[in-house]
């Protein structure tokens, strides 16, 4: 592994479209690095999901062995941060560099594993070696706070900035089908009751569940990348039904479908009225049956205010949620840290 001076860790390689290092480097004015852990995003097999569990014990070791070339440590993918600051603590070693977490998502799990991962998580969190931990809501940040026992501001909130996924991707028609997607705290089983038998198709995409249709419903296992992409675009909306109130999730692919233009219905959380106004670039509902029914039913019927919605999503990827947006936030955060806690100024 080579490694410089200041480092972003991904899970994956970025697509061409991700250039967060650059834009880092810009408004820092120091070269940033960006390393993946040469993880597939796809998950084929059994042996794909373990050796996905087991890259993220080894590659914050590899980082870890290397600590002492690192001045400033970026870790977009959160257990690459929390694995590498749990070495640090094992071994004791002198703090040897600025470490950000990002993407940080906790949900508390109950009975005796549950206990013992929240004091591993809330140990590692609360140490001197981590600086800050990014959360995509204000709400999500106090939340956190609390169920951690983090004092002072070690985390902080900025709107999730994602690339532009659309350029090379044109939709073949507007297609009438229904489309949601993604792993991380969803409930299908709501979404599953609420719309069986429906006169719309119905598309999951989460490799977390058995591919398979019945009825109006099907479900792809085994759908990445540009494949995915190209289902956004030829959809006619997303809908994103959540577990957890309080658990920031679905923000990928609302934002996903902001840059297709397609309008989202997602069920409401803490964290969406950030990402999301009701009315405008979709609807914000009560995770209720009948109310998510109504919402597409609008969508179906009333085609000026489909196309209204189209519009304003767009509108709102580019004007609050560009990877540049995301750039100016972590950078501002990290500027005001190194002046803080090191005395150092790095902008120009």
């Amino acid at each position: 592994m080579k490694v410089s001076e200041n480092l972003i860790v991904t899970d994956t390689k970025p697509g061409d479209g991700w250039n967060f290092d650059r834009i880092l480097s810009r408004l820092t004015g120091l070269e940033w690095q960006a390393i993946d852990g040469g993880l597939q995003y796809k998950l084929w097999n059994f042996g794909e999901k373990i050796k996905r569990y087991l890259n993220f014990f080894w590659f914050p070791f590899r980082l870890f062995l290397k600590r002492e070339k690192i001045d400033n440590l970026i870790a977009w993918q959160q257990y690459y941060g929390l694995m590498y600051a749990l070495y640090c603590m094992i071994f004791r070693v002198p703090k040897a560099n600025y470490c950000m977490i990002m993407t940080f998502i906790y949900r508390q799990r109950t009975g005796v594993l549950g206990g013992l991962q929240k004091k591993v998580i809330a140990g590692i969190v609360n140490s001197k070696y981590v600086d800050r931990i990014l959360v995509y809501s204000q709400n999500e940040k106090e939340y956190y706070q609390k169920v951690l026992g983090v004092s002072g501001n070690k985390f902080f909130s900025a709107r999730l900035g994602l690339e532009d996924l659309t350029r090379g991707i044109k939709a073949r028609n507007r297609g009438k089908y229904i489309l949601s997607a993604g792993r991380s705290n969803r409930d299908y089983d709501f979404l599953i009751r609420a719309l069986l038998g429906r006169e719309q198709q119905v598309k999951i995409v989460c490799d977390a569940l058995a591919g398979g249709k019945k009825k109006n419903i099907e479900i792809y296992d085994h759908i990445y990348y540009e494949n995915f992409f190209q289902m956004i675009a030829d959809c006619y909306c997303v809908v994103i039904a959540l577990k957890d109130s309080d658990i920031s999730s679905g923000q990928l692919v609302i934002l996903q479908a902001m840059q297709f233009g397609k309008p989202v219905i997602v069920t409401r959380s803490k964290t969406m009225a950030d990402y999301l106004s009701d009315g405008e670039e979709g609807f914000l509902i009560p995770k209720d049956e009948k109310c998510l029914c109504e919402k597409i039913d609008l969508l179906y019927e009333n085609e000026k205010l489909y196309n209204e919605m189209s519009v304003k999503a767009r509108e709102s990827y580019e004007r609050n949620f560009s990877m540049k947006s995301l750039g100016k936030q972590v950078a501002d955060c990290f500027e005001r840290d190194m002046q803080k806690k090191y005395g150092k100024k790095t902008q120009n």
